[in-house]
């Protein structure tokens, strides 16, 4: 039965999406520095919306609009978290529905982090961490541990770890001293924020860490 037909007989207007109108979108989120796939990022084309697998793939079907078939480019907005957001505009066609985007990372990273007891009548143990930044060690606004009482739920101690030396322009050396006053620590907590706000965190035992990662 053609639709001419089946309009006739039920009385509804049947409106078909030709080929030309109806797209299968695909694309690929790729972290710009690494060349990693991004999971879970979220894609926006127009009004259409998805989120990318573990391979950093995504999928949407779409439709065009009057305007998009006359070449009118698109929205795509992409965010992931610790990226910076991607904003940009697709032309839309049979011809073109696959598409790249590289998200470039904006939160910093720690590599590594221990503190290790070194008693003298200073100080007890030397915090050290190192930390990566893909927009430079000068972006980096603190780096943060905070020392928790194995005896005691809410004793604490905070030191921020100071600038010792440069790796390169994107990763450094940070360390401190800290004196506890008659406690001594089972883990501790690292935060590292960056000027835009951006952070990182890492949680650490204090058991069994016996080595510094560089010379104090």
């Amino acid at each position: 039965m053609t639709a001419c037909k089946v309009e006739e007989f039920t009385g509804f207007k049947i409106e078909t999406i030709s080929q030309n109108e109806s797209l299968r979108l695909s694309g690929h989120v790729i972290s710009y520095y690494t060349s990693d796939s991004v999971m879970a990022a979220f894609v926006t084309i127009g009004s259409r919306q998805a989120i990318t697998d573990d391979q950093g793939e995504f999928s949407i079907f779409y439709v065009l609009s009057e305007s998009e078939k006359r070449n009118k480019p698109t929205p795509v907005d992409i965010f992931a978290e610790n990226y910076y957001p991607y904003h940009g505009l697709l032309y839309l066609s049979q011809q073109n529905t696959h598409f790249v985007f590289y998200l470039k990372y904006a939160a910093p990273i720690i590599l590594d982090a221990t503190a290790v007891f070194q008693r003298t009548y200073e100080y007890d143990y030397i915090c050290q961490a190192i930390v990566k930044d893909f927009q430079g060690v000068s972006t980096i606004q603190y780096v943060k541990a905070v020392f928790f009482n194995k005896d005691a739920v809410g004793d604490s101690v905070i030191s921020f770890l100071q600038l010792k030396e440069y790796v390169d322009s994107q990763t450094g050396r940070f360390q401190s001293t800290v004196k506890f006053p008659d406690w001594y620590p089972d883990r501790f907590y690292l935060q590292v924020s960056d000027k835009e706000g951006y952070q990182d965190w890492l949680a650490k035992s204090l058991t069994g860490i016996e080595k510094l990662i560089f010379n104090p």
